[in-house]
């Protein structure tokens, strides 16, 4: 039994993962096809996070690296409307703690998501800030469903939003994580770290007018933290795609 079920038997635990389909996620971006795997990651399993996987998406779900999650429609006109029914429908189905992500922070992994469960024990909320200041995690208690209410979504504003309104003393902050939804992040995560340079390199070989470059970042003091390096077995898979 792990720690966490041995810390809390009877707690019920969801991961939330929200997505558009892959198609209209590559769309949105602009991307080629060959950039698809970078929308595939992180790569786990209930059994690896002791937790129940939901996918809440807008199209049909294929090639899923969510082992066993169980697929949803999304409901609602804007991306709040959609995103709290979604945890609405979590939370009637009875789970206690429910931890939202994206599918476009591929420095997310398993540990994130345990980590999170277990600060969920101890305080009222988890935060992952991305570089921007957006959020690739939210972690909540199903009775603070009322906090997700009022946020400017997709403002890079969500961070801080969230933060005061719980209280830093009430909220875990998670280091900082790059979220990729444009070239601009491609091109800063493969700047800053090698593996992921390679990485990208191999899957844009045929790409045209794809440079590799660094653009200015400017990080807000609360994210000034060490940048998480995907291990090399995340790499290998990506690859074999």
């Amino acid at each position: 039994m792990s720690e966490l079920d041995s810390a809390n038997p009877t707690v019920r635990r969801a991961v939330l993962v929200f997505a558009d389909s892959l198609a209209k996620d590559l769309a949105r971006r602009a991307w080629s096809k060959r950039l698809s795997a970078l929308l595939n990651l992180p790569r786990f399993d209930s059994q690896q996070i002791h937790a129940d996987v939901h996918l809440f998406t807008t199209g049909i779900a294929t090639r899923l690296p969510f082992s066993g999650a169980t697929v949803h429609a999304q409901r609602g006109k804007s991306f709040g409307e959609r995103l709290s029914n979604a945890f609405d429908e979590l939370a009637q189905r009875g789970y206690d703690q429910i931890v939202i992500i994206g599918r476009d922070c591929p420095e997310l992994g398993a540990v994130d998501i345990l980590d999170s469960f277990s600060a969920l024990q101890k305080s009222r909320a988890v935060l992952g800030p991305d570089h921007r200041g957006g959020c690739y995690l939210i972690g909540l208690h199903a009775s603070d469903r009322a906090l997700l209410d009022g946020i400017q979504w997709q403002q890079n504003t969500d961070f801080d939003e969230l933060l005061n309104r719980v209280g830093a003393a009430q909220t875990v902050c998670l280091a900082t994580k790059f979220d990729l939804d444009s070239l601009e992040d491609v091109n800063l995560i493969a700047s800053r770290c090698h593996s992921w340079k390679l990485l990208l390199q191999s899957l844009l070989f045929q790409v045209k007018r794809f440079t590799l470059r660094v653009p200015h970042c400017s990080i807000q003091p609360h994210q000034r933290t060490r940048w998480q390096i995907p291990p090399p077995s995340i790499l290998c898979s990506v690859t074999a795609h």
